[in-house]
């Protein structure tokens, strides 16, 4: 099971009985963005609010019942600031758009 921690959430107001079965290991991905003012905070760069917030979510996970039986990887994608630039305009268009296909109010750093 693929699950993008923005599903966490979610999957913590669940009652553990309607989880797929305990041998059903779940992938919690979550993408931090570089943030060199992080650095220069002496933060690492990808510490960034919403990974702390997966990590977080994960021990909460742990703790459901059955939680502490299920197998949960935390999957950490790292994108450098380089690249978050050069598709930009591609974000832009993937994810900042309403269901009308029109955009919406959206900060692409």
């Amino acid at each position: 099971c693929v699950c993008v921690c923005v599903c966490i959430k979610w999957l913590r107001v669940q009652h553990a009985s309607q989880y797929p079965a305990v041998s059903v290991v779940f992938n919690l991905t979550q993408v931090a963005f570089e943030n060199p003012r992080m650095s220069k905070a002496g933060t690492p760069a990808y510490n960034v609010p919403d990974r702390l917030t997966g990590v977080d979510g994960l021990e909460e996970l742990k703790q459901l019942p059955d939680g502490h039986a299920r197998a949960w990887k935390f999957i950490a994608v790292d994108v450098p600031l380089s690249e978050l630039q050069h598709h930009r305009a591609h974000i832009r268009t993937q994810f900042c758009t309403n269901s009308m296909g029109s955009e919406t109010a959206c900060e692409v750093v």
